[in-house]
């Protein structure tokens, strides 16, 4: 019981990371135009390339875990 409530825990963790990532993609577009302005568009453009990796490994990530959680307690029989 206890390894299933390590990892919903896990899982909302990882859940929030994925959440923080993707309002920063989603704000790119924003920091496209600003970088425009001031020249900084290709350090723009490989930040943006990277905020969007580290969105897809989060989420993956938390769809690991719930998977796992799911199957931990459905053994423990906590579902």
């Amino acid at each position: 019981m206890f390894a299933f409530q390590a990892l919903l825990v896990l899982t909302a963790v990882s859940g929030l990371l994925a959440a923080v990532f993707w309002v920063r993609v989603a704000a790119s577009r924003s920091l496209d135009m600003a970088s425009r302005l001031d020249g900084t568009e290709r350090l723009a453009h490989r930040s943006n390339r990277r905020a969007l990796s580290c969105a897809l490994i989060a989420s993956g990530l938390t769809v690991l875990i719930a998977l796992a959680a799911f199957l931990v307690g459905n053994g423990a029989g906590a579902l």
